[in-house]
C-alpha cells in the first residue's frame, strides 16, 4: 500500500520535534535564571562571612559548596525534561486515541447520511463528466489544463501544512497553538484513512480513464481523493474555528484541488465528494479534541521521582 501523501507525515513529524525542543528550551531558560540568582545570592552570602572565617579556609570550601549545588541543579534539570518528555508522548497518545474515538460519533453519521445523495448524484454524471475530458475514441485527454496547474494543485496542501505547524511552533494564541497541533495530530490519519481505503480494488475504486494511467485497462485507487480529504479536512477544521476569515480561503483552494484533479482525470466527482466527506469527519473530530483540551483541568503522565525510578503524575488544574 503506497501512502501517496506519506510526504507530509515526515513534516510534521519534525515540526512536532522541534515543538518540543521549544518546550524544553523554555523550561532550561527559566531554571538557568533561577541557577544564576541563586549563585549570585550563595557568593553573596560568601562575602559576608566574618573575616576570620574566611582566613580559616572557608574561602576554598565555597567552590566545593556551589559546585555542589550546581551538580544538583543538573540532576534535577534532567529529571524535569524526562518528566516533559514523558508527559507530552503521554498526552500525545491520549490524543491520537481520543481524535479517533470521536470519529464514531453522531456528528460522523450525520456527516455521512448529507454526503451520500451527493455521492449517489455524482456517481450518475461520472462518466458523461469524464466523457468532456477524455476521448474515447482515439484513447486521449482533451480539454485538459496546463501540466502546471495540475503540479501546483497537487502539492498546494503543502501550505496551510507549513503554516498551521509554524504557528503551533511559534504562536502565542493559546487557542492557534493547540488547534496547530491537534490538526497536525489529525492530518497523518487522514492519509491513512484514505489509504486504507484505496487498497480495496472495487468497482467505485476505478480512476477515470487517463492516457498518462494507462489506455487499455483502468487503474484502481481513486476511492477517495486523498488530496480533497486532505484539503476538506483544513478548511472545515480551521473554518469551525474561525469562521469565514479562514473557512473562505481554505475552501477556495480545497475547491480548486477537486476541478483541478477532475479536469486531469484523476479522479471522478464522485470520488472527490467521498474524500471531502471522509475530511469532514476528521476535521469533526479533530475540533472537538480542541475544545477538551482547551477546558481540560487534567493532565496525566510518567515522571521521575526523587530516587530517579519512574513514577505516574495526575495533576489538576483550579
Amino acid at each position: 500500500m503506497a501512502v501517496h501523501g506519506g510526504k507530509y507525515v515526515p513534516m510534521m513529524a519534525l515540526i512536532f520535534c522541534f515543538g518540543l525542543m521549544a518546550e524544553e528550551s523554555e523550561s532550561i531558560v527559566q531554571e538557568s535564571e533561577d541557577t544564576v540568582v541563586e549563585g549570585a545570592a550563595s557568593q553573596a552570602d560568601v562575602l559576608q562571612e566574618p573575616q576570620e572565617d574566611i582566613l580559616n579556609g572557608a574561602a576554598q570550601t565555597a567552590p566545593r559548596i556551589r559546585n555542589a549545588r550546581a551538580k544538583e541543579k543538573r540532576a534535577d534539570r534532567d529529571r524535569l525534561r524526562t518528566a516533559d518528555v514523558s508527559n507530552w508522548v503521554g498526552d500525545l497518545i491520549i490524543d491520537i486515541a481520543q481524535l479517533n474515538l470521536n470519529l464514531v460519533s453522531w456528528d460522523s453519521f450525520k456527516v455521512a447520511t448529507g454526503i451520500f445523495p451527493f455521492y449517489i448524484f455524482s456517481r450518475m454524471v461520472d462518466e458523461r463528466l469524464q466523457s468532456m475530458f477524455f476521448d474515447d475514441r482515439i484513447r486521449k485527454n482533451e480539454n485538459q489544463m496546463p501540466r502546471w496547474a495540475h503540479n501546483v494543485a497537487e502539492r498546494c496542501i503543502a501550505v496551510p501544512v507549513t503554516f498551521f505547524g509554524l504557528s503551533y511552533l511559534t504562536s502565542r494564541n493559546k487557542e492557534l497553538r493547540e488547534a496547530s497541533r491537534v490538526f497536525l495530530i489529525g492530518f497523518p490519519f487522514v492519509i491513512f484513512g484514505k489509504e486504507v481505503l484505496k487498497s480495496f480494488e472495487w468497482g467505485i475504486s476505478k480512476r477515470p480513464w487517463n492516457d498518462r494511467f494507462n489506455c487499455k485497462k483502468r487503474s484502481f485507487g481513486g476511492f477517495p481523493s486523498g488530496h480533497v480529504a486532505e484539503a476538506t479536512y483544513t478548511a472545515v477544521m480551521f473554518g469551525m474555528r474561525y469562521g469565514l476569515r479562514a473557512g473562505v480561503p481554505l475552501g477556495v483552494l480545497a475547491a480548486a484541488v477537486g476541478i483541478t484533479f477532475l479536469n486531469q482525470n484523476r479522479h471522478y466527482l464522485s470520488q472527490m465528494v467521498a474524500g471531502a466527506g471522509l475530511g469532514t469527519m476528521y476535521a469533526i473530530a479533530a475540533n472537538k479534541l480542541v475544545d477538551t483540551r482547551l477546558n481540560d483541568q487534567f493532565s496525566f503522565g510518567l515522571t521521575m521521582n526523587e530516587h530517579g525510578g519512574p513514577s505516574f503524575a495526575l495533576s489538576y488544574q483550579f
